[in-house]
Formats: C-alpha cells, structure tokens, sequence
C-alpha cells in the first residue's frame, strides 16, 4: 500500500492542474462552453482565488 502513495498524489496534483488550466481558459463566452468545460466565475480575481486554494488543499494532502 505504500507503494501507491506516490503515485496517488502525483493523481492529486494532476489533477489540480487541470482544474487550474480550466479556471485560467475559460471561454469568453457562454456560447463558446460544453458539457466538457467548467463553468467559472467571470471575476479573474475569484478564479485566481479558487486556483490558489485548490493548489494550497493539493500540496497540504499530499504533505500527509
């Protein structure tokens, strides 16, 4: 089971980057979303928010 560690949090990581990535391209329009897009908060001060304490939460569980 400890084998797995390492790979479960390079699991969490990549996925707060892609959470990241979607926050940071969001569409500049509603036209533009999909079923495949996150919808996110049109204030960039809000998204840049919600990116930090995504990468904050990831590096605390991963510290564990």
């Amino acid at each position: 089971m400890q084998d797995l560690k390492p790979i479960k949090k390079a699991i969490i990581l990549y996925a707060a980057v892609i959470v990241i990535e979607q926050l940071l391209n969001r569409p500049k329009s509603l036209s533009e979303l999909s079923n495949e897009k996150f919808v996110i908060p049109k204030c960039s001060k809000s998204a840049n928010d919600s990116a930090r304490r995504l990468v904050e939460a990831a590096s605390r569980y991963c510290k564990r």
